[in-house]
């Protein structure tokens, strides 16, 4: 009998030796990520924030997610932790106003040892690619007004030679509608009108 003892407690030391290493290993990736990791548990509190979000944010230890992320005193009203821990994995943006970053943010439920549940979140900073996009968005703007406005007749087309894109200036010259050049051929188009 205490044979058999001696080697379960053997058996019960490796195996916490190796779930320990584990732990240490995990954790060792998550602190060298360079995307933001949190944990949260059920009732809102923060477990766990690695490097890359403490940077951001500051010290997490005794706060709840809502006073942490969003400078609030009481549950976000947006919040989505029901879902998650329902097994819903949620995926948002969000701009921080403190920092302006923009997040691409990804919720989902992680299971505790002690059989509770907690919300995964993950931070992508996307603040260049959203920056990025928004001076396309700009750019494509203003070479739409400045096509519109033109006061000559102006047309966009294809490799083809098919007609694309028409300001209201070439409209109005030559006496048709948009839709109207859209099936014609650039080639089709002489000075001084449509045959």
């Amino acid at each position: 009998g205490m044979f058999a003892q001696a080697r379960h407690a053997a058996a019960r030391q490796r195996a916490q030796r190796i779930l320990r290493r584990e732990h240490t290993n995990l954790l060792n990736v998550l602190e060298a990520m360079e995307d933001g990791v949190a944990v949260v548990s059920d009732h809102l509190d923060v477990q766990y924030v690695n490097p890359a979000l403490v940077k951001d944010f500051g010290p997490y230890e005794g706060r709840k997610c809502y006073e942490y992320f969003h400078g609030h005193q009481a549950p976000c009203s947006w919040c989505m932790m029901d879902d998650v821990i329902a097994g819903r994995t949620v995926h948002t943006e969000w701009c921080y106003p403190r920092n302006e970053k923009t997040y691409d943010l990804i919720d989902t439920r992680v299971g505790n040892p002690d059989g509770s549940v907690s919300k995964l979140k993950m931070f992508r900073d996307i603040t260049v690619r959203v920056e990025a996009e928004d001076a396309l968005r700009q750019s494509e703007q203003r070479f739409h007004d400045l096509f519109e406005r033109a006061a000559d007749s102006m047309f966009l087309h294809d490799e083809s030679g098919r007609i694309v894109e028409v300001n209201q200036t070439a409209c109005d010259s030559l006496g048709y509608r948009r839709e109207e050049f859209r099936v014609l051929p650039l080639a089709d188009i002489h000075d001084g009108g449509v045959p």
